[in-house]
């Protein structure tokens, strides 16, 4: 049911569906978080899928690669090239491999925000 906000971009639709699973006792899962993640991100509600991004540690519930991609390409959407580093730092730190759209999503970053000389650190760094 969150897919349904995330199709329209809709962070209050998606964590209204997400507060009445936790109210009908129902547990989120990892699609179920980066649902959320990917409508807040579409919203343009970085802060709050920061926040269930986090949440998600509480619930006991470990980020996946799709996770990992989808607050990524929030913090590209947003400009804020440095945190979508250190996400992907984190995704690699976590032991999880990053995928084509991982490094797209990162590289894009890089060259939305004019910082070409950090993509080049960043793939020395990854080799």
């Amino acid at each position: 049911m969150p897919s349904l906000g995330s199709s329209v971009g809709d962070c209050r639709a998606a964590l209204q569906v997400f507060n009445e699973m936790l109210t009908a006792k129902c547990n989120p899962n990892v699609v179920t978080f980066t649902a959320i993640i990917n409508a807040c991100g579409r919203g343009g509600n970085v802060e709050e899928a920061q926040t269930i991004f986090e949440a998600m540690k509480e619930f006991g519930v470990k980020p996946n690669v799709m996770t990992y991609n989808a607050m990524i390409d929030v913090y590209r959407k947003h400009g804020e090239h440095k945190l979508a580093q250190l996400t992907f730092q984190e995704m690699i730190q976590a032991g999880l491999q990053p995928t084509n759209v991982s490094f797209t999503c990162l590289m894009s970053s890089f060259k939305a925000a004019g910082a070409y000389d950090e993509v080049c650190v960043t793939n020395v760094d990854l080799m």
